[in-house]
Order: C-alpha cells, then sequence, then structure tokens
C-alpha cells in the first residue's frame, strides 16, 4: 500500500501542487504564530501581554482561511482524481482500501506541506519580528524563539485540518462504484458537511456577539479594534455557507437574464451550475482573501493630540501675562 501511495503522489504531483502551495502557506503563518507566543511565553511580563494579544488575532484570521481554504482545495483535488480512484476498484483493489490510501495522501500532503511551511519562517521569522514591532519600545533587543515543540505542534495541527477537510471526498472515491470509470465523472454535488455547518454556526455566533459588544457603549479605541474583525468574520460566514448560498446567488442573477435571449447563454448557465462545486473551491478562498487584504490595508484615523489646558487662575490672585 505504502508503494500505491507514494507512486500515484508522484504521478498526480501536478495536480497535488495546488493544495500542497495552499498547505505551505497556512504552516509558514501558523509557525509565525507559534513564535509569537513561544517568545512572548520566555520573556513573560510586558512582552508576553503584547505578543499574546497580536497572536490572538493572528490565530482567529488563521483558523477562519485555513478551515475554509484547506478543506476547499482537499475535496478539489479528490475530485479530479475520482476517476483514477474507481480505476483502481477494476483491478482489485477493495474500496475500503482505496479510501484508506486516499486519506493516506492527504496526511502525506499536510504533514509535508506544513513542516516545509514551518522550515521557511524559522529564517523569516527574526527579520519580520523586528519589522513588525520596531515601533514598540519592548520588544527592542529581545530574543525571538520558535523550538521543535512549536513547529510539531503547528505541524500536526495543519495535518489534522487537512485530513478533516477531505474526509468526505475520500469517502465519496471509496464508495463510487466502478460503473462510473465508464463514462465521464459528474462534479460533486455541493452539500453542507457537519465540518462547515459547524464552522457556519460559530461564524453566526461571533459575528452576533461582536455586532453586540461594538453596541455595548464601549470607548473609541475599544470600538475601532473590535470593528476590525467584523469584516473578516462576515466573510467567513458566506465562505462556509457555501454550497448553500453560491446556488442561490447563481439561480437569482441568472434570472435576470431569460433562457430563450441566446442558445451560448443558455449552455453557460448550464455549465456554470453543473461546475459550481468546483467554483466553491475558488470563490470561497479567494473571498475570504479579499475581506483579509481589505482589513490589513484600511487606513487607520488619527485621533487629534488635545493641547494641554492652561490652570485656571484663582480667584483674587493676578492673571498671567499674555506672552507667557
Amino acid at each position: 500500500m505504502i508503494r500505491l501511495v507514494v507512486s500515484d503522489l508522484v504521478r498526480q504531483s501536478r495536480v497535488w501542487l495546488g493544495v500542497l502551495f495552499v498547505i505551505i502557506a497556512t504552516g509558514f503563518v501558523g509557525a509565525i504564530t507559534a513564535a509569537l507566543l513561544e517568545t512572548g511565553s520566555v520573556h513573560g511580563g510586558a512582552v508576553q501581554e503584547g505578543l499574546s494579544s497580536t497572536a490572538s488575532a493572528v490565530i482567529m484570521f488563521t483558523v477562519i482561511t485555513a478551515l475554509v481554504v484547506l478543506g476547499s482545495a482537499a475535496n478539489l483535488t479528490i475530485s479530479l482524481q475520482l476517476r483514477t480512484y474507481v480505476l483502481w476498484q477494476l483491478v482489485g483493489v477493495r474500496p475500503a482500501l482505496v479510501g484508506v490510501v486516499v486519506l493516506a495522501q492527504l496526511g502525506i500532503v499536510g504533514l509535508v506541506g506544513a513542516f516545509v511551511g514551518c522550515l521557511l519562517a524559522l529564517p523569516v521569522f527574526p527579520s519580520l519580528f523586528v519589522w513588525v514591532f520596531r515601533e514598540w519600545p519592548d520588544m527592542q533587543g529581545i530574543s525571538v524563539h520558535l523550538g521543535g515543540v512549536s513547529i510539531l505542534i503547528v505541524t500536526v495541527a495543519i495535518g489534522v485540518v487537512v485530513l478533516l477537510g477531505g474526509l468526505r471526498s475520500a469517502r465519496r472515491a471509496a464508495r463510487t462504484p466502478p460503473i462510473e470509470a465508464l463514462r465521464d465523472a459528474e462534479p460533486p454535488r455541493m452539500r453542507m458537511g457537519w465540518l462547515r455547518i459547524v464552522l457556519t454556526v460559530a461564524t453566526v455566533g461571533a459575528v452576533v456577539a461582536l455586532v453586540l459588544n461594538l453596541d455595548g457603549g464601549a470607548s473609541m479605541s475599544t470600538f475601532s479594534g473590535q470593528a476590525v474583525l467584523l469584516t473578516p468574520l462576515i466573510a467567513a460566514v458566506f465562505a462556509a455557507a457555501g454550497p448553500l448560498l453560491f446556488p442561490l446567488v447563481l439561480r437569482a442573477w441568472t434570472a435576470a437574464i431569460p433562457a430563450r435571449a441566446s442558445a451560448t447563454w443558455l449552455l453557460a448557465r448550464n455549465s456554470a451550475r453543473y461546475r459550481l462545486s468546483r467554483s466553491n473551491a475558488a470563490i470561497g478562498p479567494l473571498m475570504v482573501a479579499i475581506a483579509l487584504a481589505g482589513v490589513s490595508t484600511r487606513p487607520r484615523r488619527r485621533r487629534p493630540q488635545r493641547r494641554p489646558r492652561a490652570p485656571e487662575a484663582m480667584p483674587g490672585s493676578p492673571s498671567p501675562p499674555r506672552g507667557s
């Protein structure tokens, strides 16, 4: 089985390169976050407080993006190779073994990609730390840390997320009958798995809690700091609920032009509906990326500095001269 897993990965390497690059990027960001937490725990005090708050924001954005992007990329990668997995059953490979092989391939790609991303973060993190915290007095001249335990935790966590994201597609590859190899495989239907349901409920709850908190009379600095999280959370809701929302959106805007208007339009609309599941794998990550980029590039308003008021004169005391 090991030979089958490795040889198929090598032969289908072009198909796996897309999800591998996404996993490498996720491992890089995860290693940076782990390095912030580890550096803060080593130094403690104000350093730990500042780095923990920064790492919390990075973790929130990374988790949302990783669950949406990695799951969509893993499902699309397996769907593109579904015909190959079905052909295995014709040569005697048991359906249960097909599912095990697919999960093994996902695990190998997830662990290797996450580990490579962590290795890329090792030489970059010191310079990145100095550049990001160059205006923080408490962060000047401190040593940065990223140990093997942190790298191991990040690698295993990303590998588990990749496996969970591709679990449904692996089951579909194992349960597809061999007769499917005799005709063109249909793209998988968009369905809400239990992972997406949990993610949708969690993000909707986070948006509601954040809106109620912003309406609670918080200070201006707290309001502006928490309001930044609202845009990526809303984007995460739409991305997580994509299997329910995207077909409705496609049906709504295509209904504005009647099908009899053009034969080309009719074919294009039916083709888009037919392959909507593959479009979902690109729409969700792109939407989250645009939301995160918009938050990171949003200009911050500077609060005007107030001039100190002159002390009021006591009754009966002489007024100070105008030139003073």
